[in-house]
């Protein structure tokens, strides 16, 4: 894919369509079946930092997309999934599931095709966001109103392996991202866009 020249969009019909931004061109891409099994509904889309991969969670499980050879890649779980990111270069994929698992957030190494860890939460994470190292991410939770911050190169025994925000009980943190620089994270909850400062663990006002 030319960096920066395709964006993606999920069609009523379950497939996807890339879209190339400079010419506004669709090339509709077939969820296979043959290829991949039911994948369900489409929940959330992620492209690798190099463009190569388009990483799909569906309502069955998530599936990875080679964009140079069009062909479908299952990861080897089937499980609900409601968002996907990439860190680490592209090189682990991150995926919150819903309730055919425990609920949590689970880290494949897309090379190898394993999971290399998991985020046991309890509850249903509504979105999931990489900082710019590829290693911390930030977890935000349906309905309880936290966001946790996740060392993935933490031991998986570390008690301080995660940390936790706190916004509003009762309210779901719909979305995350972070600044380029890693330092601030904005979040959605509610009615209320929040910024906190993540290296000095600063609340939003």
């Amino acid at each position: 894919m030319p960096s920066g020249s395709v964006n993606p969009r999920t069609d009523e019909d379950g497939g996807i369509s890339l879209w190339d931004t400079g010419t506004w061109t669709p090339h509709t891409v077939t969820l296979s079946e043959d290829e991949v099994g039911t994948v369900g509904g489409i929940e959330a889309l992620a492209f690798s930092p190099d463009d190569t991969l388009l990483a799909v969670a569906g309502s069955n499980k998530v599936v990875l997309f080679e964009v140079a050879a069009q062909t479908w890649l299952p990861l080897p779980d089937h499980y609900i999934a409601w968002d996907v990111a990439f860190g680490h270069g592209g090189q682990l994929l991150a995926a919150a599931t819903g309730t055919s698992k425990p609920q949590g957030l689970w880290l494949w190494d897309i090379e190898r095709q394993v999971l290399r860890d998991s985020f046991k939460s309890g509850n249903l994470i509504s979105s999931v966001a990489f900082a710019s190292d590829g290693i911390v991410i930030a977890i935000g939770m349906e309905s309880f109103g936290n966001i946790y911050l996740w060392d993935t190169n933490a031991s998986p025994n570390d008690p301080d392996k995660s940390t936790v925000l706190w916004i509003d009980e009762g309210q779901t943190v719909a979305d995350l991202e972070f600044s380029p620089d890693g330092k601030l994270l904005a979040s959605v909850a509610g009615h209320a866009l929040n910024l906190w400062g993540v290296c000095e663990g600063v609340e939003p006002e």
